[in-house]
């Protein structure tokens, strides 16, 4: 018992005999929640981070150190090529770094690499997942390092669109019930939108066409409609909808100031809901002439579930048509 404590103490003294000790220590504290474009981190408004430097040894002199960064994960990896404009440190003290110095930091010339390279120079947006913000302190004069790597993990996601919820997938609307139909939808996003909107479109899906986003994506809407709230009604008489024809719709989420374009999935386009709107009114079968007279003429065809009727007819040899319900 006694040798197996005293093995496990010799190991414990030489790890931390072998463990390297720097004079500077680096805290990062995260603030807000991590903006997808990197533009962003360097916007002194806007910086998610903030950072302190301790000078920790207090026999020494004051040094000054430059900051170098890195950020890793999710097939991207940004590195830093010059250091950070110098910090003075005196011995015992702590700096905080300002918002415009933790900005001009992200603001520094990187290197980039990775499978999503191409993208983020294109774009200047982090992947969606799981990233590493890293930050060392080097000594100015000698570039040799003063402190150990500091860690900050985050991550980052591009907002959800709206998720549907009525009409539901597929479904019936009567007709006859309802002089008005609800569509509504639940909003998934989790940023902040100072202004959101939601942009309803409205399609005709043509008989004999099974329904598909290939179907939709390649069609103008036949109404559109704004709103800032979740729910629209909508008279489905003033759009022109016939009964027994099927539509589909969607919800996008827009941003009227412009202030986070691109950082929706699907581009802010919710999934597509298809219904159909009544039944079908379909002409009555088995017309035939049951009695006539020299002013009137008796009619009877097949039973419909309809509750009124219009005969349209026009006397034999005649151009004028007359009807009766």
């Amino acid at each position: 018992m006694n040798k197996t404590i005293y093995i496990l103490l010799l190991l414990i003294s030489n790890l931390l005999a072998g463990a390297q000790q720097f004079p500077v220590s680096i805290h990062i504290n995260q603030t807000i929640a991590p903006p997808l474009f990197w533009n962003d981190y360097g916007n002194t408004t806007q910086t998610p981070f903030q950072v302190s430097v301790t000078l920790n040894d207090l026999a020494t002199e004051p040094i000054e150190v430059n900051l170098y960064l890195q950020l890793i994960g999710a097939g991207l990896t940004l590195q830093s090529t010059l250091g950070s404009e110098p910090i003075l440190l005196f011995p015992g003290e702590t700096h905080f770094l300002t918002e415009e110095e933790v900005a001009s930091i992200f603001n520094l010339p990187i290197q980039v690499r990775g499978t999503h390279a191409n993208k983020f120079n294109l774009t200047g947006m982090l992947p969606d997942g799981i990233h590493r913000l890293t930050l060392q302190a080097f000594e100015m004069h000698t570039k040799r390092p003063v402190s150990g790597i500091k860690n900050q993990v985050f991550s980052v996601y591009r907002q959800a669109p709206p998720q549907l919820l009525q009409p539901a997938k597929r479904s019936t609307i009567s007709a006859e019930e309802q002089d008005y139909i609800i569509f509504s939808w639940l909003p998934k996003h989790q940023l902040q939108i100072s202004q959101p909107a939601y942009e309803f479109q409205l399609f005709e899906l043509p008989e004999g066409i099974a329904y598909s986003d290939y179907l939709i994506t390649n069609r103008i809407p036949m109404h559109r409609e704004e709103t800032t709230q979740s729910e629209l009604s909508i008279d489905p008489v003033a759009i022109g909808l016939i009964p027994g024809k099927t539509y589909a719709f969607r919800i996008q989420l827009t941003d009227p100031l412009q202030q986070h374009e691109g950082i929706y999935l699907n581009n802010g386009y919710s999934e597509i809901n298809e219904f159909t709107y009544g039944t079908p009114c379909l002409p009555p079968t088995g017309l035939k002439v049951m009695e006539t007279g020299s002013d009137y003429a008796k009619m009877e065809w097949d039973q419909l579930t309809f509750e009124e009727f219009t005969l349209h007819f026009t006397p034999f040899g005649g151009t004028e048509s007359y009807s009766s319900t």
